[in-house]
């Protein structure tokens, strides 16, 4: 596991520094631009939920773009599980205009000098039933396909990038977080850099688990929709069922689910349980040491209060995963819940995954 803290400690006096020697709280002289466009995504082409190909983009160019020739990194953002894509855009109060949107954090963090001047993507990865966990799915469509491939070949085609994986990180929270470091772990040829805020669904704990009662409802009901709106997880894990273990031949849910019933008993449900498993990212890493490329940044952190209870400790055993297989990785169990502390001038974006990013990806 890698040590930050003295370098951390260094940005933070840094900033601190910069913060007491300037005027910040004024308007910037020159912002970025945060364009608004549509890519259609090949790779979701004939998904079995027949929701659309075009996908709605949100591109960060950073200040002086227009007016230079040169090329730039590129951060690709992942939302949550039923997140819009205005969560990474849209500052959640007044309160928090200049530190709570992506644009205007990187607008802050280039001024200050904190961070390099990047590009960055964002784009809506929500479906029918609570998104797609950026996994090849033929009910879900294909969306690791469409993040390393579909998207990645547009933006660098149409904007002056750094067409190369040493300048091409990817970060998310929570379905995003997990589909951050999975298509780091699957694509280390596309990205070199990854950072994970409270990953989700990593393994069997606590509130997914079989002690889930949204597990026995999808096991016994005929008809579980009607529970959807009053219990999260019923979705939720419909949901993951299509990306997991998807089964185009089973409608109305075109999945099998990872339980089932025997008797009054929940047991595994095969091979849903086990294809449930070959998802989970401890059990992908063999295969990410079988790729001729190594991720050049890995970061992932929680706050030891989520209120989803298995991101915590399935976290804590990705990380010693990790750790027992050699991978040089950085996690960090941190006072705070699922969403807290992200935002602000003093939260975990500003001053943790931003700063991360930029001090791995390489530029010109």
């Amino acid at each position: 596991m890698t040590n930050r803290s003295l370098l951390r400690g260094a940005l933070l006096l840094f900033y601190a520094f910069v913060l007491t020697t300037s005027s910040l709280a004024d308007e910037l002289a020159v912002r970025g631009q945060l364009l608004e466009l549509t890519v259609h995504g090949t790779s979701l082409e004939n998904n079995t939920l027949g929701f659309s190909t075009e996908r709605d983009v949100r591109v960060y160019l950073p200040p002086g773009y227009e007016t230079e020739t040169r090329q730039y990194p590129v951060v690709y953002i992942l939302h949550g599980i039923t997140d819009p894509l205005t969560v990474w855009t849209v500052p959640w109060s007044d309160d928090e205009i200049d530190y709570g949107a992506i644009q205007n954090l990187m607008d802050r963090g280039i001024s200050a000098g904190l961070l390099q001047d990047m590009i960055v993507v964002l784009f809506d990865a929500r479906t029918p039933y609570f998104g797609c966990h950026y996994v090849n799915s033929p009910v879900k469509g294909n969306w690791q396909d469409f993040l390393a491939h579909d998207l990645v070949t547009y933006i660098d085609s149409n904007y002056r990038t750094l067409d190369r994986r040493e300048s091409r990180g990817v970060m998310g929270h929570s379905m995003g977080g997990y589909g951050a470091l999975r298509v780091g772990l699957d694509r280390p040829d596309i990205f070199s850099v990854v950072y994970g805020l409270s990953p989700s669904v990593l393994g069997w704990r606590e509130d997914l688990s079989a002690q889930n009662p949204a597990f026995k409802i999808l096991a016994m009901e005929d008809d579980p929709s009607e529970y959807i709106k009053s219990n999260f997880y019923v979705g939720a894990i419909i949901g993951v069922s299509q990306a997991f273990s998807p089964n185009p031949n089973r409608p109305p849910f075109y999945a099998d689910f990872p339980f089932k019933m025997d008797g009054d008993t929940l047991v595994p449900n095969q091979p849903a349980h086990r294809l449930w498993e070959t998802n989970f990212l401890a059990n992908r890493i063999d295969s990410y040491l079988d790729q001729p490329f190594r991720l050049n940044g890995i970061m992932f952190d929680v706050g030891y209060a989520d209120q989803f209870t298995h991101i915590p400790p399935t976290s804590r055993e990705l990380s010693e995963a990790l750790s027992a297989k050699g991978v040089d990785h950085t996690f960090e169990l941190y006072n705070g819940d699922h969403r807290n502390r992200l935002w602000g001038e003093s939260g975990r974006l500003y001053t943790e995954v931003l700063p991360f990013l930029s001090q791995a990806l390489l530029s010109e």
